[in-house]
């Protein structure tokens, strides 16, 4: 893989919301250990995958934001995730165990509401906003999973500028 000598700010945003999620752990609260299992971009997993994992996906049908002001480039606006986990399921209740890993990742997510609101609205790795669905639990169906799995919406706004979308916020 290239060492990308700089990050798209989309990417910058990605990372940062893939490395907060690795902190779900029993140490930090959590009911589950996500520190070495949350990916970016992966829709297909094999046997060999940890569980439980999760991974995120940018919707295939993203909605759009605010158009630029005329002769603008800067824009500020969604991006639309789906946040996929899977867990290994309870004979007896087979999603119960999705339920806990969702529950687990609305906590995590809730803690950057709570940020970006403590902070007056100021933005948290560059994301102002960020909205969470209610999410869908299902059981292992053989098509999708083989083990149960949930699909969570979450939705971060934030702003790029297409004459620089290189440009992320200081650390």
């Amino acid at each position: 893989m290239p060492d990308y000598a700089k990050i798209p700010r989309r990417l910058h945003v990605l990372r940062a919301l893939t490395d907060h999620l690795r902190t779900i752990a029993p140490d930090n609260g959590y009911q589950f250990d996500l520190s070495g299992a949350v990916f970016r971009g992966r829709n297909h997993f094999g046997d060999g995958d940890p569980l439980p994992m999760v991974s995120i996906l940018q919707s295939p049908r993203p909605l759009e934001g605010l158009p630029p002001p005329g002769n603008s480039a800067v824009h500020h606006g969604p991006l639309e995730l789906l946040v996929q986990g899977f867990a290994v399921d309870d004979p007896e209740h087979p999603t119960d165990p999705a339920e806990v890993l969702m529950a687990d990742v609305k906590q995590a997510l809730g803690e950057l509401v709570k940020r970006i609101r403590d902070s007056r609205n100021m933005a948290w790795e560059g994301i102002t906003r960020v909205s969470i669905g209610p999410g869908i639990c299902r059981p292992p169906d053989g098509e999708i999973s083989s083990v149960a799995y949930f699909w969570l919406s979450v939705t971060v706004e934030f702003t790029e500028n297409a004459t620089d979308p290189y440009a992320v916020p200081a650390a």
